[in-house]
């Protein structure tokens, strides 16, 4: 499903929106954007929707980690580089492999030696928007010194995901 598709524009998203507004509590509006959004990526591509829930995950352990290591600050920052060594792996893998094979290739010819083989990677939609805020957005629980009456990060899982996920 397309974001400009007849089947997004007429039926998916009116449908959403008329659920999301019948819905009394914040929480169940977020879990219900949150289940859309996944149903949405799902339409598009049901493998991926593994590879993002996986990730979630992955954050949100790494984010409860920093938290929970909030009074240990080197542990928190090697919550925090797992964090974002993870996500720029998967953007490396899922967005990039296929520009370095068509640019390191030509680079192996001009040095005498074989093209390396690869079978094309295809890119998961929304894959810049998951990966690159994750690590980001859970690095503000990292301990500092806040201002007088600065509150801490919202916590919560949706309060994170529904954001970033919603189409």
């Amino acid at each position: 499903m397309v974001f400009s598709s007849t089947v997004f524009l007429f039926l998916f998203l009116p449908t959403v929106l008329a659920i999301y507004a019948a819905i009394p509590l914040t929480s169940g509006k977020n879990s219900f954007l949150f289940l859309a959004s996944l149903f949405f990526y799902f339409w598009g591509e049901p493998f991926f929707v593994g590879v993002m829930v996986i990730s979630m995950g992955w954050n949100d352990l790494c984010g409860l980690l920093i938290y929970r290591y909030r009074g240990r600050p080197g542990a928190a920052r090697i919550c925090l580089t797992l964090g974002v060594s993870a996500n720029l792996l998967l953007l490396l893998v899922y967005k990039y492999s296929n520009f370095m094979m068509e640019n390191l290739n030509p680079l192996l010819a001009s040095a005498g030696m074989g093209p390396l083989e690869l079978d094309p990677v295809r890119l998961p939609i929304g894959i810049s928007l998951l990966h690159l805020p994750g690590p980001f957005l859970r690095g503000g629980c990292l301990p500092r010194r806040r201002p007088r009456g600065e509150e801490p990060l919202e916590s919560g899982t949706l309060h994170f995901h529904v954001p970033v996920t919603w189409p």
